[in-house]
């Protein structure tokens, strides 16, 4: 858009004539009004559309009068005259960022109540100082109402080496949204992002502005523009998942940077999305549907990488599927997404007969139990007793493990269902009775399970112990006491200590890029971004059509990936099924290597 290259060229500008003055010894106040006089002169003659602001005090008001040039050029540009929106609001001056958290600090808002089917062109623009190293700021401008967001562009600046005196960085935005008539939005421009999300502080937000757009549009969806594409993802950047949603936005950024921001001549965009909320810590439904809604909204978003939780996808994957918007996940692994889990599922997530869309990389969870069989086979064992709690997860896992037992020559000798108790002693004669030499326990309750393992151990002191992942944790150990010992578990994802050498090197160039050690899916969000790059470029003029996008990642057949080679199903599962094998050694669970279905 010509109003949004113009207003970048022009903070371009401003950024290099500022950094030509000496460090440290310009006057906010008496920059702020040098500029606002520059750019007064800049809109009167329509070169600058859209934004208007720089460094000031905060006394100083933004109100700019453009003279009748800024209207008059969007008179021209549009059949109609649009409905103009601006803001001038600023945070305190300067304002710190060095906080945890810092931010997010909403600097500017404007409320709007459609007339008609419309559309809104949202631009931002914020100027940043740093007078540190490494400093992480997120600007996003949006639009609310109930549920329901649209997020522009997200900027992730990173000053790895920034000098002791400091440096400027600067940065606009444009999005479009479709506006619902009667409907009131709230248009909302932030600065901010946790220190626990990836910041590192040491920086300080001088400006930002929000100027909105309005005009008419005919209610059906315009496609997006030719040769341009958007990924976005959906991750909760807030509590106890951050450090791992962080890990997998690096990911997808570097196999982004890998390609250039480029698949063929389609450039890319990408909008990291949190689903999560400051008020939950965790992952929100609401959240997540509106990020859903976001995506199926904007025509130039291709594919929705995401979400984190299998939870989460219960709610996007129907969005979804009905606006065609392939959908990769790096770490969902209920069986339900994609295969018969509780009633209804999967079908409940495709409504109105809408075309698949899902699909994930990473094993669902009655992989495990195939994994598990095979692995509980090369121990030597061969008569299994199957003890699983009641639920979807356990009772899934536990049948793909006897079905996998009869496939390598495991006999099932024993399968109960268990609730929570103090004692299972009753069960452990069953165990010995049985002439069972491996128990394989399938659910979540890791206290539980390790009660078991310790009276199964004290009647038959030689049997095996193998656990789902999710009783690979010490309260497992911490129950079961001595019996733990040797206990063997199948864990969904490649941990780094199993990694194979082209994964290691993955590793090593991510942790030079980023200054950490990858989480344990991103690489599996890596080889997802791969996947819709590698689709982009084979799909020649369908590239920027989503159902034409949809089909083609779901048909990937022996892609060559990081992973190895592997394919989708037509249930969206991935054909790859290694997992890593762990054992409890001298009190800890410890890899061992990998392992995978038969």
């Amino acid at each position: 858009m010509l109003p949004s290259l113009a207003a970048r060229d022009f903070a371009t500008d401003e950024t290099e004539r500022l950094q030509r003055l000496p460090k440290r010894s310009w006057s906010l106040e008496r920059e702020g009004k040098n500029h606002m006089r520059r750019l007064s002169r800049v809109l009167r003659v329509g070169l600058v559309a859209t934004l208007a602001f720089f460094v000031g005090s905060a006394s100083i008001a933004l109100a700019v009068d453009d003279g009748g040039g800024l209207r008059a050029l969007w008179s021209a540009l549009f059949a109609e005259r649009p409905t103009y929106l601006e803001s001038g609001d600023v945070p305190a001056d300067p304002v710190n960022l060095g906080a945890d958290p810092y931010g997010p600090i909403t600097c500017a808002t404007r409320d709007y109540t459609a007339t008609a089917p419309q559309q809104a062109f949202l631009n931002g623009w914020v100027a940043l100082w740093a007078d540190g190293p490494v400093n992480y700021t997120v600007a996003t401008a949006s639009s609310t109402n109930a549920g329901a967001s649209w997020t522009l562009d997200a900027f992730g600046w990173n000053r790895g080496n920034a000098s002791a005196d400091g440096e400027w960085a600067t940065a606009s935005y444009t999005s479009l949204v479709n506006l619902e008539a009667g409907t009131t939005y709230r248009f909302a421009f932030q600065l901010g992002r946790s220190l626990a999300a990836g910041g590192t502080g040491n920086g300080r937000a001088l400006r930002c502005h929000l100027v909105v757009q309005i005009t008419n549009r005919n209610t059906a969806q315009t496609p997006a523009p030719r040769g341009h594409v958007k990924i976005v993802s959906s991750f909760p950047m807030q509590g106890s998942a951050a450090a791992d949603a962080q890990s997998v936005v690096n990911a997808i950024t570097m196999a982004l940077e890998e390609a250039n921001f480029h698949a063929g001549d389609v450039s890319i965009d990408y909008v990291p999305m949190d689903d999560s909320t400051a008020a939950a810590q965790n992952w929100n439904a609401a959240q997540e549907a509106a990020n859903a809604n976001a995506a199926a909204s904007d025509p130039a978003v291709v594919a929705y990488i995401g979400p984190f939780n299998s939870g989460a996808a219960r709610v996007s994957i129907p969005i979804l599927c009905q606006a065609g918007l392939v959908m990769l996940s790096p770490s969902n692994t209920y069986v339900g997404l994609t295969k018969p889990g509780a009633a209804g599922e999967p079908g409940v997530y495709y409504p109105n007969g809408c075309a698949r869309n899902y699909t994930r990389d990473i094993p669902s969870d009655d992989v495990q139990g195939a994994v598990a069989a095979k692995l509980a086979r090369s121990t030597g064992a061969q008569h299994a007793y199957i003890v699983s709690e009641n639920t979807v997860y356990a009772s899934t896992i536990a049948s793909a493990f006897a079905l996998a037992a009869g496939q390598v020559g495991l006999a099932v000798v024993g399968n109960e269902t268990v609730g929570a108790a103090s004692s299972f002693t009753e069960l452990a004669t069953r165990v010995q009775q049985s002439n069972a030499d491996v128990l394989y326990y399938a659910g979540f309750l890791a206290d539980n399970a390790g009660r078991v393992a310790r009276d199964a151990r004290a009647a038959v002191p030689n049997v095996r112990v193998a656990v789902t992942e999710g009783i690979a944790v010490p309260a497992f150990i911490e129950a079961a006491g001595p019996a733990s010992d040797g206990a063997i578990a199948t864990i969904g994802e490649i941990m780094a200590p199993v990694y194979s050498q082209p994964q290691a090197q993955w590793a090593a160039r991510y942790a030079s890029r980023f200054n950490a050690q990858p989480g344990s899916y991103a690489i599996y969000a890596y080889e997802d971004t791969n996947v819709v790059i590698t689709a982009l470029r084979t799909l020649g003029e369908d590239r920027t059509d989503r159902q034409s996008l949809r089909d083609r990642v779901k048909a990937t057949m022996n892609f060559p990936g990081i992973l190895g080679r592997w394919s989708f199903q037509p249930s969206g599962d991935t054909t790859f099924t290694t997992m890593t094998a762990v054992r409890v050694v001298a009190g800890n669970w410890t890899p061992q290597g990998i392992a995978s279905a038969p």
